[in-house]
């Protein structure tokens, strides 16, 4: 066997320490830095979605969707229905013929603080021109009046006309109903 000289057993182990630190540093220390680098991008995108959705709420809030104390956020005339009210604006744009039926529904909520008033309309053979139009009239009105579902049906000769059942919705604060 060789006999390794004092200069020759400090250069090998001066290497084999090298070596162990290489492999500290890339088995360790590196997947480490990546790890928390990875958790430090997680938790910014997870700040700045909360944030996103604190922002969503607030406009939300504004809209005046969300009930706060006793008031709806939507001024309204005493004595708001809206099945009246959705019958002058089938009128207004022109769609009142076209009625099937109208059917009112409400429920109470938070405590009965408030009470959504429902309405499922049944249009038959009408153009898209004049469903769009009283459909916008619906929505731009600022009553707070929303429409959370719409069913559309071909009708007519070569299919240009609709039928299609609209339900509208509408938040009504108890002292004002």
């Amino acid at each position: 066997m060789m006999r390794l000289s004092t200069r020759e057993k400090t250069i090998l182990c001066m290497g084999g320490i090298f070596l162990l630190l290489l492999f500290a540093l890339k088995g360790i220390l590196l997947p480490a830095m990546a790890e928390r680098e990875r958790l430090e991008k997680r938790v910014m995108a997870g700040t700045k979605m909360l944030q996103e959705m604190a922002d969503m709420q607030a406009r939300y809030q504004r809209m005046g969707a969300i009930p706060q104390g006793r008031h709806t956020g939507i001024p309204r005339e005493k004595g708001f229905t809206l099945f009246s009210f959705l019958d002058q604006l089938a009128r207004k744009s022109g769609v009142k013929e076209n009625i099937v039926h109208m059917k009112p529904d409400s429920r109470s909520q938070d405590q009965g603080a408030y009470t959504i008033s429902m309405v499922k309309v049944k249009l038959d053979s009408l153009y898209l021109k004049e469903l769009m139009d009283f459909l916008y009239l619906i929505e731009t009105a600022g009553q707070g009046v929303h429409i959370s579902g719409v069913s559309l049906t071909k009708t007519g000769k070569e299919n240009q006309l609709l039928d299609a059942v609209l339900d509208v919705w509408v938040l009504i604060a108890e002292d004002a109903a």
